[in-house]
């Protein structure tokens, strides 16, 4: 597989495997793979880790459009089944 940005190509490969996953054998089971690169460095792929995100309060509520207090915004993560912590001072911390 190649790409020209790495980040985009680790979601798009995470996005496939998960999707097709549901076809194995034993369904939603997923083998990874080692890698070595170009540059001798091994890596492990798919990588289905958390991803942790520090965003602002006022940073998405322009997103969205809508003005709303960092305590709602938790609590519409948290609906969406997102882990979030309230930092204080309006920065929230998102693992995806």
């Amino acid at each position: 597989c190649t790409a020209t940005d790495h980040t985009k190509a680790c979601i798009t490969l995470n996005t496939v495997v998960t999707m097709f996953s549901q076809y194995c054998a034993q369904p939603f089971t997923i083998e990874p793979v080692k890698v070595i690169d170009q540059f001798e460095k091994e890596r492990v792929y798919p990588d289905l880790g958390l991803k942790e995100f520090e965003v602002n309060q006022r940073a998405v509520c322009k997103a969205i459009g809508v003005d709303i207090e960092a305590e709602k915004i938790v609590s519409l993560l948290q609906k969406m089944q997102l882990f979030v912590e309230h930092k204080g001072e309006g920065n929230l911390l998102v693992r995806v």
